[in-house]
């Protein structure tokens, strides 16, 4: 029968606290890479869009130019252009909807969490106000009183939070890369259209 040693056990202690803070900010650093992924995607999103509409414009320039002279000429001429009027604004809905994913919206936070606060700017502010009772002196304070357990509380709130906006934004990613099949839909039909606009005219 082994018996373990008082300081074995407290080394046993600190090392599983050690990984605890590990694994926790570990967890914070993947939530947070996450959110930014979602930021990539939206301005990838963004530039498509505005490569796409730069070159539907630049034949939509030609088109405008080429002459329509039998019926037909003229119809697929108006044709082409409603077409083109439909995919921009498409293509703005589609920008809308990829802009909003860069939107910071304070109310997701928990207003009612007994967690420190000291990492998220929004409720650091809120409880360490500059200029409001030394907001800066008690912050100092409270980080030199912070134990383990404050901090693992800390990330688990951090961890939430961000993985909600992570979820919001993800939602809008999606709602935009459907409409974004959408759009290469109505661009190709522009395009071609245009492109027998510009051969036949």
């Amino acid at each position: 029968m082994s018996t373990q040693m008082p300081g074995s056990i407290e080394a046993d202690a600190d090392a599983l606290t050690k990984t605890r803070l590990e694994f926790a900010e570990r967890c914070f650093i993947n939530a947070q890479e996450l959110s930014r992924f979602m930021d990539q995607k939206a301005s990838f999103l963004l530039s498509a869009v505005a490569l796409m509409t730069g070159a539907a414009g630049i034949l939509a320039a030609r088109a405008v130019d080429a002459s329509a002279e039998q019926d037909w000429q003229v119809g697929l001429k108006g044709l082409a252009f409603v077409s083109f009027l439909v995919y921009a604004s498409l293509s703005f809905v589609v920008l809308f909807n990829a802009t909003r994913v860069f939107r910071a919206l304070p109310n997701i936070l928990p207003a009612d969490t007994a967690a420190p606060g000291l990492i998220f700017p929004l409720i650091l502010l809120q409880r360490y106000k500059p200029g409001e009772d030394a907001g800066e002196d008690n912050y100092y304070s409270r980080l030199q009183a912070v134990g383990p357990e404050d901090i693992l509380h800390d990330y688990a709130n951090q961890i939430v939070v961000v993985s909600s906006i992570y979820q919001r934004k993800q939602e809008q990613i999606n709602r935009c890369i459907k409409l974004f099949q959408y759009l290469n839909i109505s661009w190709i039909t522009v395009i071609l259209l245009l492109l027998l606009t510009i051969a036949f005219g």
